[in-house]
């Protein structure tokens, strides 16, 4: 009489981790996949159930054995690679999310107030100038905190261990700027288990983010008002993209700002407010109220995120479409805005690089997303739809010259 040794208690890894897999996958042959230094064993063959559903239970028998598994397709067949080693996630320093948050809030407040000084009633002592920049400083905060929270949640949803939001100041004194923040980030503390689940996680931050944008906007558009643009000393333009073209028109009745000359064609008259060259003399635009310009900023940080590359929330959507080959996106996103900033360079002059170091960035990071742990999963309908949607968003927000500086 025999009995059969438990996998778990075998001292052969092959026949350990083989016995792991016995009731979920039809194994056709078992090879070590880098050599036998490298310890990580391949196993081809075919899934006898949904490789999404068995997952879970395969990585927890391979934890217990001290190994990760990697579901792939290989040559036309299903794989399964066991690499020694697990994924420990490290508790994380919530301190320096805590830290960060004040000091992008002091930021993002002192600018705010900055505004307020600027207007035609401005603070008369220091209490009005810290509070005038409570309206600007909720509103962009606001939007940045939802879309990360928007991340957050989505992953604790599935079990994804990640790090709390990251905010990122960008205090005035030390680099003047608009906005008092670069935005806000948050980390991945293990891989992604499917393409679904990062699906998922990258969308769910901008769609967040924009039900709060969006709001805010309208709400600062309607504390707004039209008239002449500055005739002395120099001003900032916020860029236009289409969609907030067409919120201007429903909210004023007005194609704003007012470039567009009688009897222009349409193509050309939509040429000149994207691109925010040379103004009429009597050009009329929106005076921004401070959480106006939050909103608007709200819109530009979503679209941002949305460009198709690396692990921006469109490089999350651009990998779960397109797999390792979504690395030809982002080489392509990078020569496109490359080639963008050198056509708008002669009409826009320095305003018209801010694409040229995005291109360098996404360089910089990385045109290669990192893969799943299970890449049998393909997205299904519904949310490819959702993707479709996600394209036509990013277009729509897409602002050619994000900031225009005039000298008059």
């Amino acid at each position: 009489m025999t009995t059969e040794t438990p996998f778990y208690t075998t001292t052969d890894p092959a026949a350990q981790l083989r016995a792991a897999i016995g009731d979920v996958f039809l194994i056709d042959d078992i090879t070590l996949a880098d050599g036998a230094e490298s310890g990580v064993i391949r196993f081809r063959g075919r899934f006898l159930a949904n490789p999404e559903h068995v997952y879970p239970q395969v990585r927890e028998r391979f934890r217990q054995l001290g190994y990760t598994p990697f579901f792939r397709k290989q040559g036309g067949q299903q794989v399964i690679i066991a690499a020694p080693g697990v994924v420990l996630v490290r508790p994380s320093r919530s301190w320096v999310n805590v830290v960060l948050f004040i000091l992008t809030v002091i930021s993002v407040w002192w600018v705010g107030a900055t505004m307020m000084r600027d207007t035609d009633t401005p603070p008369r002592n220091l209490l009005e100038f810290i509070l005038g920049g409570l309206p600007y400083a909720a509103s962009l905060i606001g939007i940045l905190l939802v879309h990360e929270l928007g991340h957050y949640f989505m992953a604790r949803r599935y079990g994804v261990a990640v790090t709390l939001p990251y905010f990122i100041p960008l205090p005035p004194f030390l680099l003047p700027n608009l906005m008092g923040t670069m935005g806000a980030a948050i980390m991945m503390k293990e891989p992604m288990p499917n393409r679904k689940i990062v699906f998922d996680i990258g969308v769910a931050g901008p769609i967040a983010g924009l039900f709060v944008a969006i709001p805010v906007l309208i709400y600062g558009l309607s504390l707004s008002t039209v008239g002449p643009l500055p005739r002395g000393g120099g001003f900032i333009l916020e860029g236009n993209s289409l969609f907030y073209i067409a919120l201007k028109y429903l909210m004023f009745g007005q194609v704003l700002p007012s470039v567009c000359a009688p009897g222009a064609g349409a193509l050309d008259c939509l040429r000149r407010l994207m691109l925010s060259g040379t103004l009429p003399t009597n050009a009329v635009d929106v005076s921004l109220h401070p959480i106006a310009f939050a909103g608007w900023a709200g819109l530009l940080v979503t679209m941002l995120n949305l460009l198709p590359a690396s692990q921006l929330d469109g490089g999350h959507v651009s990998y779960t479409l397109f797999g390792e080959r979504s690395r030809y996106v982002s080489m392509g996103l990078s020569a496109f805005l490359l080639l963008l900033s050198l056509a708008l360079f002669p009409v826009v002059g320095f305003d018209g690089l801010t694409w040229a170091l995005w291109a360098g960035l996404i360089y910089f990071f990385g045109w290669r997303h990192p893969p799943t742990l299970n890449e049998l999963v393909p997205l299904d309908t519904p949310r490819r739809l959702l993707a479709v949607f996600i394209l036509i968003l990013f277009v729509l927000l897409f602002v050619p010259v994000p900031l225009r500086t005039f000298v008059r």
